[in-house]
């Protein structure tokens, strides 16, 4: 993302954030123009998806301090990580943002590019999209795909 763009994010989140702060449990995380400015990687296409098939509460691009957190809910300072292998490269870079951002209270949960794709033993036929009461009733989460550790997130953080 190239700086004017960050520039641009950022102070669309802080004119945003005060409205966000006096109704956050009514707002829409998926409203809004400035969606539009955000180029997701395709691992970030895969995981925002499923975010909003869940219907958790996570803003994109979310700036903290320095850095951008790929998906986060800033009340609760909840962020999800997508790694993808060419964008963290550097562990020992990433180890000193993830140690910064935990110093901040945040919890970042961290999803690897190919958790976000559905596993070959998938089965499009198998997946009833209007039994989600069953999907959410299954106490075997499956933590190696991203639609899984977001149900888990929502389990144990939101319900």
């Amino acid at each position: 993302m190239d700086l004017e763009t960050r520039q641009h994010i950022r102070q669309m989140y802080r004119d945003w954030m005060p409205k966000l702060e006096k109704d956050y449990s009514r707002h829409d995380p998926y409203a809004g123009g400035w969606i539009n400015l955000i180029r997701f990687t395709p691992i970030e296409k895969n995981v925002w998806a499923d975010i909003r098939f869940i219907g958790l509460p996570f803003l994109p691009q979310f700036p903290v301090g320095p850095f951008f957190i790929d998906f986060a809910d800033p009340f609760k300072k909840i962020g999800i990580e997508v790694d993808g292998k060419q964008w963290h490269e550097n562990k020992a870079k990433d180890d000193l943002r993830q140690r910064w951002l935990e110093e901040r209270g945040w919890e970042i949960y961290r999803i690897l590019g190919r958790q976000t794709y559905g596993s070959p033993e998938d089965d499009d036929e198998d997946y009833d999209m209007c039994d989600d009461e069953e999907n959410e009733e299954d106490e075997s989460v499956d933590l190696e795909s991203s639609e899984g550790i977001l149900r888990k997130i929502k389990k144990d953080r939101y319900e």
